[in-house]
């Protein structure tokens, strides 16, 4: 759930946020392995250093001072408009077609 979210970059409106959160707390036992393999997809098809950078944040902000964690996150994030996937990223969106990230 919220890693997944974090690492979509995607807005995402009220309603479809209630409909995301009524997905993931109703998943049938039959469904659980189809779910997570789609979720495994759409963290897949992410910018590499947005998620390994999204995975660590997550970890700080668990493992260590609130403070601490926040500063490091805000420098990553700051760091990865620097990358060649945030360009990817911002062209692919411009041009309505779907991004080829290189983790670079």
């Amino acid at each position: 759930g919220f890693f997944k979210a974090c690492v979509r970059m995607k807005p995402m409106s009220p309603t479809a946020r209630q409909r995301r959160t009524r997905e993931n707390e109703n998943v049938s036992p039959d469904d659980v392995l189809p779910k997570a393999m789609s979720i495994a997809e759409e963290i897949a098809s992410a910018a590499p250093l947005a998620v390994r950078w999204t995975k660590r944040s997550i970890n700080d902000a668990l493992n260590e001072d609130i403070k601490a964690a926040a500063y490091r996150e805000a420098m990553q994030q700051s760091r990865s408009t620097e990358t060649d996937d945030f360009k990817e990223g911002v062209r692919a969106h411009l041009k309505g077609e779907e991004p080829y990230f290189q983790g670079r």
